[in-house]
């Protein structure tokens, strides 16, 4: 149980650090356009943006620390681990995949990509009634 939990705050924190690195990566991409906003106001959008990091990471990962943490037998065999783990990698990797998106997405809409609920039933409203 302790090497299981050491790994998933290892796995957490190694996530928490990438999507920091993505937020300053869109950051410095789309600088010019944060040319009027001081340096306090990025760096507290910066942390404010942790919470959203730290929101992202339990989405992605959460079900599967949990799996990895469970308090029985079967859940210490190296197959289920290792299946645990690849099916992991496997959403992560999709995950990080549409994160990273949002860099080429922003330039031909001019937000970032989300799933803004109000659009999409404004949208069904107008089609279905």
């Amino acid at each position: 149980m302790k090497n299981s939990l050491r790994l998933v705050i290892t796995i957490t924190t190694i996530l928490m650090i990438l999507f920091i690195l993505l937020r300053g990566v869109f950051y410095f991409k789309y600088s010019s356009l944060f040319h009027g906003v001081s340096s306090g106001e990025i760096l507290l959008s910066f942390l404010v943006g942790l919470r959203f990091d730290i929101a992202s990471v339990m989405i992605v990962g959460g079900i599967f620390f949990l799996l990895f943490l469970l308090p029985f037998s079967f859940a210490k065999q190296p197959l289920y681990k290792k299946i645990i783990f690849s099916l992991f990698a496997v959403f992560l990797l999709a995950s990080l995949l549409v994160f990273a998106s949002d860099l080429f997405y922003y330039q031909f809409v001019g937000r970032r990509f989300s799933f803004r609920s109000e659009e999409h039933t404004s949208e069904l409203q107008s089609r279905f009634g």
